[in-house]
């Protein structure tokens, strides 16, 4: 069963309140593109640069939406009164909203993978091939932009074991936003993950957002991993121990409980790991093993 919301609920989530027709009784799920919506569901009208979807309230209506989620507006293009239509402030903060709502709700075990070129979409293929291998229900997001990511999290479902999203953020305002509605147990941030935003944003920005990342996950019970940067480790390590650093040759090290060596399987590592955890890998690292581990132990 993917995300359903009453009415009720959508309006105490969002703070909407009903401009037009009357209110329905029954649940239903959330669809941003009128040419994918099924009968029944709720149309969340998002403005767009190249469209907008308050353009298309009339399609929602003729192809059997339930109602639509729109942003104030003095008028809607829509001929039936009886047709509801819920006003909000702004609707991507609406569907955000939704999405963590239902993200709360869910049991799915979160990694939020922030994206490095290659590297990640290395990491990307081997959690494909390993899924089999650990019997695991898996969800992958590759390249998604922030309302996709909003989208996954409405599909999760019971059986949803875990999920995995690659996100390049584009805006550093948008990090912090994206952190609190995934609500990730895990992050993974691989070298160069924000090389790109070098030329639009200072030094010390992007230290300020990287430390509020590593700050909200660890605070939420969660765990980063960091792989190999010099940098970044200065940032998320507590200032003694990264002060005294050393890469070893093992290829993994838990920050700051205890340094553990590599095996094929890291149950056991994962395990004696505290709720609140910083992990610094190398190359040497296997991170899907790693990332499926902690995924699984953590599951149960």
């Amino acid at each position: 069963m993917t995300a359903l919301f009453s009415p009720d609920e959508i309006l105490e989530i969002t703070g909407a309140r009903l401009v037009s027709g009357m209110m329905p009784d029954d649940l239903a799920s959330i669809c941003i593109d009128t040419r994918l919506l099924v009968e029944g569901q709720w149309f969340l009208a998002l403005p767009g640069q190249t469209f907008d979807g308050h353009d298309f309230i009339g399609d929602a209506f003729s192809r059997g939406a339930i109602g639509c989620i729109v942003e104030e507006r003095t008028n809607y293009p829509i001929a039936s009164t009886s047709f509801p239509l819920l006003a909000v402030g702004d609707t991507e903060e609406a569907l955000c909203s939704l999405a963590c709502s239902w993200r709360k709700r869910n049991q799915a075990r979160l990694c939020l993978l922030l994206k490095a070129g290659d590297q990640s979409e290395k990491l990307i293929k081997e959690l494909e091939r390993a899924e089999g291998a650990f019997d695991a229900s898996l969800l992958l997001q590759s390249n998604v932009d922030w309302q996709e990511i909003s989208l996954a999290l409405l599909e999760l479902t019971p059986e949803s074991k875990a999920l995995v999203i690659e996100y390049q953020p584009h805006n550093l305002d948008k990090i912090d936003a994206v952190v609190r509605t995934v609500a990730p147990d895990v992050v993974l941030i691989l070298s160069g993950a924000f090389s790109h935003l070098r030329l639009q944003m200072s030094a010390a920005k992007i230290i300020e957002v990287e430390q509020l990342l590593a700050d909200f996950v660890i605070e939420r019970m969660g765990i980063v991993i960091v792989a190999e940067d010099a940098a970044f480790r200065q940032i998320v390590l507590p200032e003694q121990k990264a002060n005294d650093f050393q890469p070893e040759d093992c290829g993994l090290s838990f920050s700051p409980e205890v340094d553990f060596a590599p095996t094929e399987d890291f149950s056991p590592q994962v395990k004696s790991m505290h709720q609140r955890s910083i992990v610094v890998v190398d190359d040497k690292t296997d991170l899907a093993r790693l990332l499926m581990d902690i995924m699984r132990v953590r599951q149960n």
